[in-house]
């Protein structure tokens, strides 16, 4: 049977002071030495987070570049659509009133030949013009109406302090929605 330490100290076969004194250090230590350990973990966790998260948020930079390029082909694109369709809105526009002033001259033509031959008056279709049609008018409106972006202002949005009545951090808040709100929120 090994003696107790109280019986190795009592009889002078236990260690010294100073090696007590370094056994009790040890014990003292080694709960800090694990939460220390555990704080080093948990920072090597947050940066291999913060490193992930850069590397996705740099992969949605390359995907937005590649959008934006496309994007700007494509305004291009529509620039052009747009011009061809007003070139055939007005082609269309000419035409109407091109038939309406021949229709109209028609219809002047016969009421002339009426009354220089007295000939009795045909019954003509009524002619309404143009600017009275309903299509005509409902056409004219929608093109005069479209909205044309004249901007590309989108307002950042900030934290607001109640207590301290100020604006804090970004709160990303206008681009709700984007996968680029999503990474910059699990960043927080």
């Amino acid at each position: 049977m090994t003696p107790s330490q109280e019986v190795l100290d009592a009889t002078g076969e236990g260690p010294t002071l100073q090696e007590r004194a370094e056994r009790l250090r040890a014990k003292v230590n080694a709960p800090n030495e694990a939460a220390a350990e555990l704080a080093r973990v948990e920072r090597q966790i947050a940066e291999q987070t913060r490193g992930d998260l850069k590397a996705e948020a740099e992969r949605r930079m390359l995907g937005i570049v590649r959008a934006c390029g496309s994007f700007a082909a494509n305004l291009e694109q529509d620039d052009l659509r747009l011009l061809a369709a007003a070139r055939t809105y007005v082609e269309a526009m000419e035409t109407l009133n091109a038939r309406f002033e021949k229709l109209n001259l028609f219809k002047r033509e016969a009421q002339a030949l009426a009354e220089g031959f007295g000939l009795a008056m045909p019954e003509l279709p009524l002619i309404v013009t143009p600017v009275q049609r309903e299509a005509v008018d409902e056409a004219r409106m929608m093109v005069a109406h479209v909205p044309v972006q004249q901007t590309g202002y989108l307002a950042e949005q900030r934290e607001y302090d109640v207590k301290t009545q100020s604006y804090g951090a970004r709160s990303y808040v206008e681009l709700e929605g984007t996968e680029g709100a999503a990474l910059l929120k699990r960043r927080a």
